[in-house]
């Protein structure tokens, strides 16, 4: 059984947003836009959890979404690895960063093993035991 979780870098992503929290648990950039959505998506299903639902984070002016990915994964791993939920995330859709050769060196420090392009980011997968 296999369990994924988003990262939003986007500060708009838009109204896709609540699509995504209904299906995984999406890290989101916190902006006024993102925000907004968010606090919709609590108000009509306040029982957020980590399956589903939002977890906000706050991003310093000036940094890429390639940095600001790389800055936030020890955290979605803290919260969302082999150490605090059973099963393991083995999958992270990404949204509004590449994956640049640090970012993959970064992930394949996790486990992660796959790449795979999608509209607006990309996706990648490790095997459950695949986590360090």
């Amino acid at each position: 059984m296999g369990y994924s979780v988003g990262i939003v870098l986007e500060r708009d992503f838009g109204s896709d947003l609540l699509t995504l929290a209904t299906r995984l648990h999406v890290w989101v950039r916190d902006s006024s836009e993102n925000q907004r959505l968010v606090e919709r998506y609590r108000r009509a299903d306040p029982a957020s959890s980590v399956e589903r639902g939002f977890t906000t984070f706050r991003v310093k002016d000036g940094k890429s979404p390639e940095q600001i990915l790389l800055g936030v994964l020890g955290d979605v791993e803290l919260h969302h690895g082999r150490y605090s939920h059973v099963p393991a995330w083995d999958t992270l859709e990404i949204y509004g960063a590449t994956a640049t050769d640090e970012v993959r060196k970064a992930l394949e420090e996790l486990g992660v093993t796959a790449f795979t392009s999608m509209p607006g980011g990309f996706r990648c997968s490790r095997s459950v035991g695949g986590a360090v």
